[in-house]
């Protein structure tokens, strides 16, 4: 889902974006990820066609970076055998 949204906005399909942004929602809200909360909401905001939302990229940066720091934490938590 994440590279989906990352994929949509270099292509420029916002309404993609903010359907993955969208999807992203219940994963953030389930693993208690508060400070990705907003920034997925104003990213699907944004794909809706909302203005003021917030400096998309920005809103893209934080979201990928703490994604990625979460998934590198699980996997050093919950190594594969």
């Amino acid at each position: 889902m994440l590279q989906k949204m990352l994929d949509a906005h270099q292509f420029g399909n916002m309404e993609e974006m903010g359907d993955m942004a969208h999807k992203l929602k219940p994963l953030v809200d389930n693993l208690r990820i508060f400070s990705l909360k907003q920034p997925v909401r104003d990213i699907e905001k944004i794909g809706l066609g909302e203005r003021g939302a917030g400096d998309l990229n920005q809103l893209l940066t934080t979201v990928q970076n703490t994604m990625l720091d979460i998934i590198a934490e699980l996997k050093k938590e919950y190594p594969t055998q």
